[in-house]
């Protein structure tokens, strides 16, 4: 009778042991198998990667994928096996930031040659795959920032540089015909407006400058009004005006007219369908002030039409532009996206609000058809 036991307890065991090791061959299996899936998925994304980088200054992708690779790195086996191609990547990662850089440089010595006058959307575009590619300061320390740094010392030297030029410039009643070139370079340092996303400090050396301008600017314009009473039109000026002095004065109110209406033009030609609000606040401050010119003009000129037609027509190539957008918001609620075509109202809301009465009733027409048409769609979807 024991022995019938110890038999029965010996192959009980035995089957119990062979269970064991089918269990955890079975184990070792799937584990391989995952393993194998997720190695896999790694060279995938190293692939991908790859591909992106051949591409040279296109890295808006990469910030993604190289998350992807670091979470499936927190697996030590996973880590282990993909140490070596995951080196040689982040190394040709930086590799191509270092070109993109050398690009930038060279970008940055043509803009200062003016050589040419697409160059501002060239140093744009490096700019935005650099910082795409900030993610790389978390294998190379300071790899991304000391670029920026870099091309931020070369702008504002270059923009020190253009502010020299124009205190050279005497800006005085008989240079009047200067305030035309000092115009040009004003409308230079505002197209390096474009980079403030990227070196934020850029703002306030543009902003300096143009105050300095304008300081010059009024300063001379207080001198002529001062000296022809021109806010004190009742009384007569002709028995002791110097008919010269005052052609002069009125050539230098004229040039500083269309410098206005000149960058009032190119503000509102090179605002984009994205509409950003620091465009928009300054072309509404710019049809203030030439509204203010309006009010000196028709004192004593009957030509103040002029003006008004000119902010009609920024007024109407702002409206082109709203439109465009606007179009866009309904082509993202057509596609249930519904979230971002939100968010562009809210904007398109803001932007309204900023262009105050300089805005016309279509626009605050288009964003009540956007909300209604929203809520049909919502409607459409869910009655399916």
């Amino acid at each position: 009778m024991g022995s019938r036991k110890n038999l029965a307890f010996k192959l009980t065991l035995t089957i119990f042991f062979e269970n064991i090791c089918e269990f955890y061959k079975t184990e070792i299996i799937v584990y391989e198998e995952f393993s194998y899936r997720l190695t896999n998925y790694f060279e995938q994304i190293i692939e991908n990667i790859n591909n992106e980088l051949k591409n040279k200054h296109t890295f808006y992708r990469l910030e993604q994928r190289f998350n992807d690779l670091d979470s499936l790195r927190t697996i030590s086996s996973i880590a282990h096996k993909t140490n070596q191609i995951y080196c040689i990547t982040v190394e040709k990662l930086v590799d191509c930031i270092n070109e993109t850089r050398i690009y930038t440089e060279e970008f940055s010595r043509s803009l200062f040659r003016e050589e040419d006058k697409s160059i501002y959307d060239k140093i744009t575009k490096c700019l935005l795959n650099l910082k795409n590619a900030q993610r790389v300061e978390n294998y190379r320390a300071r790899a991304y920032s000391d670029i920026i740094k870099d091309i931020e010392q070369q702008l504002i030297q270059h923009m020190k540089e253009l502010e020299k030029s124009v205190v050279k410039s005497n800006l005085d009643l008989d240079n009047f015909t200067k305030i035309f070139d000092v115009s040009k370079i004003l409308i230079e340092i505002d197209e390096m407006r474009c980079f403030e996303s990227f070196i934020p400090i850029l703002k306030q050396y543009i902003d300096e400058f143009n105050l300095k301008f304008q300081g010059i600017i009024n300063y001379v314009s207080i001198i002529i009004i001062d000296r022809y009473n021109l806010d004190k039109s009742s009384e007569p000026v002709y028995k002791t005006l110097d008919y010269y002095t005052a052609e002069k004065a009125l050539f230098y109110l004229d040039a500083c007219l269309n410098q206005l209406k000149e960058g009032t033009s190119r503000l509102t030609l090179v605002l984009t369908h994205h509409l950003e609000k620091e465009q928009i606040k300054l072309i509404v401050e710019n049809f203030k002030r030439l509204e203010k010119a309006k009010f000196v003009i028709e004192k004593h000129l009957n030509i103040s039409h002029a003006i008004d037609e000119f902010i009609e027509e920024m007024k109407t190539s702002i409206e082109t532009k709203i439109k465009y957008f606007s179009d866009r918001i309904g082509a993202l609620m057509i596609n249930y996206n519904f979230s971002e075509a939100d968010e562009k109202i809210d904007s398109l809301i803001v932007v309204r609000n900023l262009l105050g009465k300089y805005c016309i009733k279509d626009i605050s027409d288009q964003i009540e058809n956007l909300q209604n048409y929203g809520k049909t769609v919502v409607c459409i979807r869910y009655d399916k």
